[in-house]
């Protein structure tokens, strides 16, 4: 089963670009159709990465995998997207840096600025310097060490990783550090303040014919919300 009927999914989920697959309560699948929700763009577009899968072994078997340049993007975004909470992801990242050095650096960020979100790169590189000691790839060290917004959200990643409590939740709003652009991220801001939830459903269920009305109801629970 999914999440809800096919209407309540396009209502409140569809968004998010992933649904939850259930089968009896005993194993969950996210079932995703884009790396990110559809408010904030993303270093790599799903349909780049057919044409360079890479082959590895697992057992006795060649699977097809994201790797090299793409590997790099994904790795980048996701952490990025992610608010980088986990020390996992700067290691998978910091792995790539160190073992494939021969990567095109300068490509890679322009693939990533010319969709919005070169600054991703810039930080996972950072990241991986900070915290593994990789040093960040020559062709992007004097962009890297020159962004004073990567310096400062890096600093703040760094001291949230550092914090002792065992699980660290997701930074609000974390999808937002994907747009280098200001504007971009107060555009997408809106959208997030506008757009239907299942917490805004539960808050306050309404039949579908007046689904339309959590646009206008969202904003006003959200700053509620803030200010209670």
């Amino acid at each position: 089963s999914a999440q809800g009927d096919r209407r309540f999914r396009r209502t409140f989920l569809a968004h998010q670009r992933q649904y939850a697959l259930v089968h009896d309560e005993r194993a969950t699948i996210d079932l995703h159709w884009a790396f990110t929700a559809a408010h904030v763009p993303f270093p790599l577009a799903p349909d780049e990465i057919w044409s360079t899968l890479e082959q590895v072994t697992i057992g006795s078997r060649r699977v097809a995998t994201i790797g090299g340049a793409d590997l790099a993007l994904l790795l980048a975004g996701h952490g990025t997207k992610e608010g980088w909470r986990s020390l996992g992801w700067v290691c998978d990242f910091a792995f790539l840096v160190d073992r494939q050095r021969d990567l095109d650096w300068s490509s890679i960020y322009r693939r990533a600025r010319a969709r919005g979100c070169g600054d991703s790169v810039l930080l996972a590189c950072i990241m991986a310097e900070r915290l593994m000691g990789v040093a960040v790839p020559e062709a992007l060290g004097p962009l890297a060490r020159a962004s004073r917004r990567v310096d400062a959200l890096a600093m703040a990643l760094v001291a949230g990783l550092r914090e002792t409590s065992d699980e660290k939740e997701r930074p609000n709003l974390a999808d937002l550090d994907l747009c280098d652009s200001r504007w971009r991220r107060v555009v997408a801001g809106v959208a997030i303040g506008m757009t239907p939830t299942v917490s805004d459903y539960r808050s306050m269920p309404l039949p579908p014919s007046l689904w339309p009305f959590y646009r206008v109801t969202r904003p006003i629970r959200l700053g509620l919300n803030a200010f209670g």
